[in-house]
This record gives C-alpha cells, sequence and structure tokens, in this order.
C-alpha cells in the first residue's frame, strides 16, 4: 500500500508510479466541490466542480482516468479543505 502525503490543506500527493484506471474517494459535502487530479505535475486528467445541496456529506467513488500512465506522482487537489478532509484515497485498476 502506498501512502498520500497531505501538502497543505487542500491537496494529497502520492509520489510513486501508477498505471491504470483510477478513480477517487472522498465525499460531497454541502455547498460548493471541485476535484483535480493531476499526473506528474502537468496532466490534468481530471477535473469537475459540483454544487451540492444538502446537509449530509455523500460518499462518492469517481472514476477519474483511464490508461494513466504517472512516472513520477499523482497529485489530488479539493475545492475546500472540508472537501479534502474527507479524501481516502485512489482506486487504481488495470482491468480493462
Amino acid at each position: 500500500m502506498k501512502c498520500f502525503d497531505k501538502t497543505d490543506n487542500t491537496r494529497y500527493t502520492l509520489n510513486a508510479a501508477v498505471a491504470g484506471n483510477i478513480g477517487i474517494d472522498f465525499d460531497y459535502i454541502n455547498g460548493e466541490n471541485g476535484e483535480t487530479v493531476v499526473i506528474d505535475g502537468e496532466d490534468i486528467v481530471y477535473e469537475k466542480t459540483k454544487k451540492f445541496s444538502n446537509p449530509a456529506s455523500q460518499r462518492q467513488i469517481v472514476y477519474a482516468a483511464g490508461d494513466v500512465n504517472a512516472t513520477v506522482k499523482i497529485r489530488v487537489k479539493f475545492e475546500s479543505k472540508e472537501e479534502a478532509d474527507t479524501f481516502r484515497g485512489l482506486f487504481v485498476s488495470t482491468a480493462g
């Protein structure tokens, strides 16, 4: 198992090579939500914003990208500290 480093209040970085389809595990919280996944510090492979209107958070496991080939790192950035605090990790699958 590889671990993410919390870079700041809204960003997590995994310093490792990763190949395959990826998904992110987090919660939507009440208000503006936004997620961005960046590969090797350059390529944005996923970016989404959404307004969520519910006082109860809702767990999401979102397919972020297919055929990813990160050779150095993956960075996941969230819209807010509150949303980032719900981040559970990254799913990687090599299945087609």
